[in-house]
């Protein structure tokens, strides 16, 4: 096995348009392109002692009990045998890992989370070390033609723990231990192996992660607990994850697009908010949200991303809100992911704001393309605010 470690109105710019979503048609042009997963849950592991050995017998010196004799420990719990990247063993993060499941072992052929799935084509076992609590994910990067490899991360080395699985993605906010990570080869039905080459990202994603980013705090904490939970609902299978802090000014680069299993920021960005989400003379601060039709405010909270389509600002993407209350009518309000001049650098230098919109989350028009084609199709987007009223009823936090 080859095994390898990588690493945006002027006193209000007048305008008869406002950017935010249309009526347009939307073509589909995506899928998404996972299945459904379960979960197990991992059991508790019994400690090991070592039994204390009784001394020989000697002579009697003082019949009077020691009043504080020193106790007699346990044998703490053996250590894992040393990480060797080699050896198929993994605790750098993040890790890019190439490898074939030619020649793999043939130890595993099905696996507790997906029993009625046909693993039986050889696999390559990857022994985790996770120094800390966090999010591990796993995703297949890229795979030879005519190869399928799937990824299941395990508590223990026993199909029988599996704790997640999928076509590309495996995740699970663990705690620090030891875990397995089986790439194993899917048969199909009339018995064919598609066992390849395939290309690995390890990675495993903390709060510490997401404020180094220059994300603050409290919405680092509640961006990776929205997260966990969705994909613990199986609300996604996408590493991608798209975060706005709208208690910032608008000029600023509040979006921060980060792709979970590599630890890559893929883009960082200015994100439009709408007027109606204004209070008082600085148009590039939002201070109330809400999900009603007409109120051109911006809505906060978990939403997925679904088709594009072209439409009055160009190309687009339609969103979908996960949140009940908060977000759930973002489709029918035509709340969508668009380029607007009011999110062009130049503008905001001028104006001192991202030109408001009617709630939609504007980009720049001179990478949104890009990054809609990055995110389409069923990643995340979380849109936080410290509003005690969804903070408290959000049923992802």
């Amino acid at each position: 096995m080859n095994t390898h470690v990588f690493v945006l109105f002027s006193a209000l710019l007048v305008s008869t348009s406002f950017g935010c979503g249309d009526d347009a048609d939307p073509s589909q042009d995506v899928q998404v392109r996972e299945e459904t997963d379960s979960v197990a849950t991992p059991q508790d592991m019994p400690e090991s002692q070592t039994p204390v050995e009784t001394p020989e017998p000697g002579p009697v010196v003082d019949p009077t009990p020691d009043p504080d004799p020193d106790p007699v420990d346990p044998m703490p719990d053996p250590m894992p045998a040393p990480c060797l990247v080699d050896e198929g063993c993994i605790n750098t993060f993040p890790t890019q890992i190439f490898d074939t499941t030619v020649g793999g072992t043939r130890d595993k052929d099905t696996y507790s989370c997906r029993p009625d799935t046909n693993e039986s084509g050889p696999e390559r076992m990857y022994r985790i070390e996770m120094p800390t609590a966090g999010f591990l994910a796993v995703e297949v990067l890229s795979e030879d033609i005519n190869t399928d490899v799937d990824v299941h991360l395990l508590l223990e080395n026993d199909v029988a723990s599996c704790m997640d699985r999928g076509n590309y993605t495996a995740g699970a906010y663990l705690e620090p231990g030891t875990y397995w990570l089986a790439a194993d080869t899917w048969v199909d039905s009339a018995g064919t192996e598609y066992a390849g080459a395939f290309e690995l990202s390890i990675n495993v994603v903390t709060v510490d992660d997401l404020a180094a980013l220059g994300i603050q705090r409290q919405a680092a904490e509640d961006a990776m607990t929205a997260f966990t939970t969705a994909w613990q609902r199986l609300d996604t299978k996408r590493f991608e994850y798209a975060i706005t802090d709208f208690s910032m000014h608008s000029r600023l680069k509040r979006q921060w697009i980060y792709q979970m299993a590599t630890g890559q920021l893929l883009y960082n960005l200015t994100v439009g908010h709408g007027e109606g989400s204004i209070v008082g003379n600085d148009l590039g601060m939002a201070s109330v949200f809400s999900n009603i039709p007409e109120s051109h405010q911006s809505s906060v909270g978990l939403v997925k991303t679904a088709e594009t389509y072209v439409g009055d600002y160009g190309y687009s993407l339609r969103i979908d809100g996960l949140e009940p209350d908060f977000n759930s009518n973002v489709r029918d309000r035509f709340i969508v992911v668009h380029p607007w001049y009011g999110n062009r650098p130049d503008v905001v230098a001028t104006e001192g704001w991202v030109v408001p919109t009617w709630g939609c989350a504007t980009i720049d028009p001179a990478v949104s393309e890009q990054v809609i084609n990055t995110i389409r199709g069923g990643a995340l987007m979380f849109f936080w605010y410290p509003d005690a009223t969804y903070r408290g009823a959000s049923t992802y936090l």
